[in-house]
């Protein structure tokens, strides 16, 4: 695919799937079993805290809890006075085996970044993504000594070969669907496990069908390198499929049934554009 059309890394990611699907069920196999072997232990779900006010961030972390979520991502980046108040405030509540991820999600400039990030002194917290840039986050991490977990800035093998040589963080985000798919994802996270990096295997924005496609890829990784993954299918209101990796308390499970072990609501997605057969 990448010969004979360069980019587009989302739509080569769903036909990379629908392949990986086809295999399973040729062998029998659920594809946790075919990317590495499946892990008998549940895949934490992160939970996802929007920006507000650090009482609303703390109520939203609360009401995770009561869920089961132990890993809590918030989104910060609107104004920097307000991202400190947050930040400490979030800090102090989640202690013990809680974990908070503050995601800025590329709207920090780079003073504004390490502004914040050494007013921080608990130093449990990790940064996400504070800088557009590869090379703008790299030069906030030499500044600072918190934890960085590199989202966006990574798209393909290069780039975590990259983060690597350059020690620019200890997490990152692997989304399939932004690599290319399952393929490339995999190679990624077998690179990242011999490098001692952790990760959060998740897809951006997606439907049941590709959640349940990172879950089996989480399911099939070491668990001292895996962080968590997160459910994009849990905040929509449409359910594409039925089957697949669903919340359990804040955590989920690859399906044990062949291939990806989920099935398209056709009704739902509409008529197909193209048959091929």
């Amino acid at each position: 695919m990448d010969t004979a059309l360069p980019g587009h890394p989302y739509i080569k990611s769903v036909l990379d799937m629908a392949c990986w699907d086809i295999l399973g069920k040729a062998t029998g196999l659920p594809l946790c079993e075919l990317l590495g072997g499946r892990i008998d232990e549940p895949v934490i779900i992160q939970n996802s805290v929007f920006t507000g006010t650090p009482e609303e961030m703390i109520e939203s972390i609360k009401d995770g809890q009561k869920k089961g979520y132990t890993v809590h991502t918030c989104k910060i980046g609107a104004d920097v006075a307000k991202d400190i108040e947050r930040i400490e405030a979030v800090s102090s509540f989640v202690t013990g085996n809680q974990s908070a991820t503050f995601d800025a999600n590329r709207s920090w400039l780079m003073d504004e970044a390490v502004r914040v990030m050494n007013s921080v002194t608990d130093k449990v917290c990790y940064f996400e993504q504070p800088c557009e840039t590869y090379q703008e986050c790299l030069q906030v991490r030499q500044l600072t000594s918190h934890s960085m977990i590199l989202d966006e800035c990574i798209q393909r093998y290069g780039d975590i070969v990259r983060a690597q040589a350059d020690n620019a963080c200890e997490v990152l985000v692997l989304k399939i669907g932004r690599v290319g798919g399952l393929t490339k994802a995999k190679r990624i996270r077998d690179f990242c496990v011999e490098s001692g990096i952790r990760m959060n295997i998740e897809d951006a924005g997606s439907s049941i069908i590709a959640d349940t496609a990172a879950v089996h890829l989480a399911q099939s990784t070491p668990r001292e390198f895996l962080r968590a993954t997160w459910l994009c299918n849990d905040i929509l209101t449409i359910d594409a499929a039925t089957g697949g990796s669903r919340n359990q308390g804040g955590k989920t499970f690859a399906p044990e049934t062949p291939g990806l072990g989920v099935e398209p609501k056709m009704d739902v997605l509409g008529e197909a554009i193209a048959v091929y057969e």
